[in-house]
This record gives C-alpha cells, structure tokens and sequence, in this order.
C-alpha cells in the first residue's frame, strides 16, 4: 500500500496538527510530520512525500520506530477522519476512470 502526499499536501485539516500526534512528537523528539511517517512506515504503508524545501527531505530522513504504544494512540486517538486522495470517491481505490 502506497499513501501518496502523505502528510495531506497541506490540505485541512493538517494532519501535523492533530493533537495525539503533537503529543507523541513532544515525547519522542521528533517534529509530527516525522511522527506520521513513522507510524505508516510501521503499519506497512510506504509514504511517499512531496517535500517543499531541503529541511523537509532531511527531516523526512530523521524518522525512528515509534514504541508499540504511540502507535496504538495514533490508531485509535486521532481525530482527523478524512480521505486527501479523491481517488476513493470512484468507488475503486487506486482507480482513476478516463474522462476525469
């Protein structure tokens, strides 16, 4: 499973902002954006980012196993419900039908 713009392509609302995830990046030191990447890298997800600047990438590349308890908070205490990709709305994830 790949999870493209993974971090929502700064779209609202922002998944970094998300409160369990500001929690769990104070604890571990990380900022949330690498929070998040770790939590898709460990549930099997290949995030695939659309870093703006050379800081992004970089930090992109600081990210480390989170412990099996943030993981669970992430999956179970995170409010933000939404889907980013449009793509679901075809009914066939990954599917996009001509014409669109």
């Amino acid at each position: 499973m790949q999870a493209f713009a993974a971090l929502g392509h700064g779209i609202e609302p922002k998944l970094i902002d998300d409160p369990v995830i500001a929690v769990i990046a104070k604890r571990v030191n990380k900022n949330p954006a690498q929070v998040l990447l770790a939590w898709a890298l460990q549930r099997g997800t290949a995030p695939l980012t659309t870093a703006t600047s050379i800081r992004h990438i970089e930090e992109n590349f600081g990210i480390s196993a989170l412990p099996d308890g943030a993981i669970d908070e992430i999956t179970q205490g995170i409010s933000t419900r939404i889907r980013l990709n449009s793509v679901v709305d075809t009914g066939i994830p990954g599917f996009i039908p001509r014409g669109r």
